[in-house]
């Protein structure tokens, strides 16, 4: 489709341009594994609600094939966004696993009243974790009984553990034991569960957890006033963080919550909540590197008060210093509340940041934009809702080099917006099969070819954050097919009906959903 009357839609903005369909590259993936469990009666549960767990980074695919692996692939861990995250599925499922895997090489044990002069036995162990971590080797488990251990935990230099027997640190009862802190020295293959971790130390060495080395699996934690990133890679020259999963940590009044950097990080099922300014701009996320995946994420709470002159965004990555951004998934997650970008990429190196798609995403409530890209080739924006957008929705830029930012804007719900999708001059965006909703005004349906416009998408309860369709509702199978994927926010298959629904949920079959009502009279005799 050629519009060249598509432009920016406010004033005082330069005229952009819509083009052809452009070949995007593909997407890494991991090796996404089912467990058996040696108990017969946790198989059947485990096998459907299991997907991501201890041994979960597989081989990472380095094909270009999109089709092939997104296809392939579902969501992992589908749940209702809408509800608290963080210490519903995992505890019972990391739990269950516990009782799964055997024994490893050896078992160390801390306890408060312990002593570092002891064997670290159940019976006799020992007073601190770094004891433990000095000792441990592939293999070992470090389990912490619960207590405050006013200790940051530093890993010896290059001690590691291997695909088969990983170094694990495990508190016994999740969310029990307080420590300032892991930090790593070029160790691979060391797991982390279960800890209450806070630091306010500086940023060198720093964060909630220092990640140096690759195959990490960083699970259930608690992470609490951070005066940096609650997960900070090393920027150590030379040194790579890859393979990392970061899952169902829920992290509290951090100034950052999850950096990644290096290759194939997966993030999912995480929560952030209420950012905080200490001494550094505060952001939800931020990603440098490539094939990383950020699934079912919620990003929320932030307050005004408590952020300073901070600039925060949901998912932020730049060009300095070297940087690359490529074959990035942003997927199924809730950026909500006080934020000014829901994402923002920034970017003047050519060939540094390309293929960076997200889809079934939310984000509501944004004091300033929803996304915006500067120099980006190949950012599809599909099936998300941008809701409470104080200005630009979607804005597809170029910095004072010209490197422009080429994309797809498809099956986007825009409501409530000052600026719902615009292309600067030599940039160019796809788009078509968009609902575009603000009450009280009219959107000119003549700048937007291939959209809906002007009709209320008929969602559940978007004042309360519920922007499911409900029955009627002109997104139900009005969007277009895409390929790539075929699944919404929870995971259900697209479409349900004859076609796509626009937006992140589909509208599934025989279901029947009601508006809430506005008024209720409840009569007593």
């Amino acid at each position: 489709m050629n519009n060249p009357q598509h432009a920016r839609d406010f004033a005082g903005q330069s005229r952009g341009n819509i083009e052809g369909e452009r070949p995007f590259g593909g997407l890494s993936d991991f090796g996404v594994q089912k467990l058996k469990c040696a108990s017969p009666a946790h198989g059947p549960w485990l096998a459907r609600k299991v997907l991501l767990v201890q041994g979960i980074m597989g081989e990472v695919a380095k094909s270009n094939q999109l089709a092939i692996m997104e296809r392939t692939r579902k969501p992992a861990l589908p749940y209702n966004i809408l509800t608290p995250m963080p210490q519903t599925w995992t505890k019972i499922v990391l739990g269950l696993l516990m009782g799964c895997f055997g024994t490893s090489a050896a078992q160390y044990y801390v306890d408060p009243s312990g002593d570092d002069s002891n064997p670290g036995t159940q019976d006799k162990p020992w007073r601190t974790i770094q004891k433990a971590a000095n000792a441990a080797t592939a293999g070992d488990t470090v389990l912490v009984q619960p207590g405050t251990y006013d200790e940051r935990v530093t890993l010896p230099r290059g001690r590691s553990g291997t695909a088969e027997a990983k170094i694990t640190f495990l508190a016994a009862q999740p969310r029990t034991a307080r420590v300032r802190g892991f930090c790593a020295d070029a160790n691979d293959h060391v797991r982390v569960e279960g800890f209450v971790i806070t630091y306010d130390g500086p940023r060198w060495l720093g964060g909630g957890i220092w990640v140096d080395g690759s195959y990490w699996e960083i699970v259930n934690n608690k992470f609490l006033e951070v005066r940096g990133a609650a997960i900070q890679p090393t920027w150590q020259s030379g040194r790579v963080c890859s393979n990392i999963v970061v899952v169902g940590n829920y992290m509290l009044k951090c100034n950052k919550g999850i950096i990644a950097s290096g290759y194939d990080w997966l993030v999912e099922s995480n929560e952030v909540e209420r950012l905080v300014y200490y001494v550094e701009d505060a952001d939800y996320a931020r990603f440098f590197g490539a094939g990383h995946v950020f699934r079912g994420n919620k990003f929320h709470g932030t307050l005004a008060e408590e952020i300073g002159d901070s600039h925060v965004d949901g998912f932020q990555t730049f060009d300095n210093n070297g940087n690359i951004a490529l074959n990035i998934l942003i997927e199924g997650n809730l950026v909500q509340g006080l934020f000014h970008q829901g994402i923002m990429l920034g970017n003047a190196t050519p060939g540094a940041m390309s293929n960076i798609v997200v889809r079934n995403n939310i984000f509501a409530n944004s004091a300033s934009w929803g996304i915006c890209a500067y120099g980006i080739d190949g950012l599809k924006v599909h099936n998300n809702v941008f809701a409470f957008i104080a200005s630009s929705a979607i804005g597809f830029r170029a910095y004072g080099t010209g490197l422009p930012t080429v994309g797809e804007v498809m099956n986007n719900i825009f409501y409530e917006f000052r600026a719902a999708y615009w292309a600067e001059a030599n940039c160019s965006l796809v788009a078509r099969g968009n609902l575009l909703y603000t009450p009280g005004q009219i959107v000119d349906p003549k700048r937007y070819l291939g959209d809906l416009c002007n009709l209320d998408p008929l969602f559940v309860d978007a004042k309360s954050g519920d922007f499911r369709l409900r029955q009627g509702s002109p997104a139900i199978d009005a969007g277009v097919t895409l390929t790539g994927f075929a699944w919404d926010i929870y995971g259900t298959i697209r479409p349900q009906g004859a076609r796509w629904d626009i937006g992140p949920y589909e509208f599934p079959i025989n279901d029947v959903r009601l508006a809430p009502p506005e008024k209720l009279r409840v009569l007593v005799r």
